[in-house]
């Protein structure tokens, strides 16, 4: 007389894909014989076993999916750390307004406005020479000159010149970096401003 192979508890396959001839002690009832298996009581019918196979598949992709997109928030919130101080410099720097004009566009400006600060960038020779009145004096070409730059109040307007715009152009990089708020840059600089006509004092 055949008997069949008993298991106490089925494995995860064998739940599925129960094999033929096998019977369970703790789920199937009656006599068990080869060519008609016992089924457990919950045993579902094959017509079944595919959708719980992708049941469990489901499981899985989600919660891989899961775990991909919390590695993906991770490393983006640390790019955007390591981003925010440059964004931060960068608002700094879009905060100065710059504008260029011409000397006798600057002459009605310092005539409307005579709270602008006049600010050569030539050296104290060329500053002797001959300058606008009322003008201050910082040598672009001096070491420290971003140093007595970040002295200024930055919430004044300045007219900042040099000889010919060359040396009062690159100048302003350092108002930007400085947080100032308004510059006004005359571009033709003392020798746009002497040809105009305009005075001087020495």
């Amino acid at each position: 007389m055949f008997r069949p192979k008993i298991l106490k508890t089925p494995n995860f396959l064998g739940a599925i894909f129960p094999p033929s001839g096998v019977a369970y002690r703790d789920q199937c009832f009656g006599i068990a014989r080869r060519n008609a298996p016992c089924q457990p009581k919950n045993y579902l019918p094959r017509n079944f076993r595919f959708f719980e196979y992708l049941g469990f598949r489901h499981l899985f992709v989600v919660f891989t999916f899961g775990l991909l997109a919390a590695c993906t928030q991770g490393e983006t919130g640390a790019q955007s750390a390591q981003q925010e101080p440059a964004s931060q410099e960068t608002a700094v720097q879009q905060e100065t307004q710059i504008t260029d004009v011409s000397a006798v566009k600057a002459a009605v400006l310092l005539k409307a406005q005579p709270e602008i600060v006049v600010l050569d960038v030539r050296t104290p020779a060329e500053f002797a020479a001959g300058h606008i009145a009322g003008a201050l004096n910082i040598d672009f070409k001096s070491a420290d000159f971003s140093a007595q730059i970040a002295k200024l109040d930055t919430t004044k307007t300045y007219l900042v010149h040099c000889r010919s715009g060359g040396r009062s152009a690159r100048s302003l990089k350092a108002f930007k970096q400085n947080g100032f708020k308004t510059i006004i840059h005359m571009h033709g600089g003392i020798i746009d401003w002497n040809k105009s006509g305009l005075p001087t004092v020495q």
